[in-house]
């Protein structure tokens, strides 16, 4: 039987974070979440490196495109989601995406959130 796959989510919304939590966990995935890019890295030191990666773009100090550079320092095929309310945002930082990044804008539905995750994930 394979293992479930861990996921991190990193989201200054608290309300998004939990959205994103339950509708994984629900789907079977193993979640962990932080509030900022700060204890996105102390969780990935305890306990990375994740799976897949679902990070807000647009979060105070440090953006999620930043966070997505430090993760690749020691996992550079990490798997990540960016996830923003912000489209042109996404589209003014298209630059800083991997080929197999996925972005998606919000608001998502949990339908839509779980098959981005899956495609995501994917061997």
């Amino acid at each position: 039987m394979p293992h479930a796959q861990r996921v991190l989510v990193v989201d200054d919304e608290p309300s998004n974070r939990i959205l994103v939590e339950r509708a994984l966990a629900a789907a079977g995935y193993l979640m962990t979440s932080a509030g900022d890019a700060d204890e996105a890295m102390a969780a990935i030191r305890r306990s990375g490196p994740f799976d897949g990666y679902i990070l807000d773009v647009m979060m105070p100090r440090v953006r999620g495109t930043e966070l997505a550079v430090l993760i690749r320092r020691t996992q550079p095929d990490a798997r990540i989601l960016f996830f923003s309310g912000y489209t042109g945002e996404l589209s003014a930082r298209a630059t800083a995406f991997q080929p197999n990044d996925t972005i998606l804008a919000k608001p998502v539905s949990v339908g839509d959130l779980r098959q981005a995750v899956s495609r995501l994930l994917a061997p």
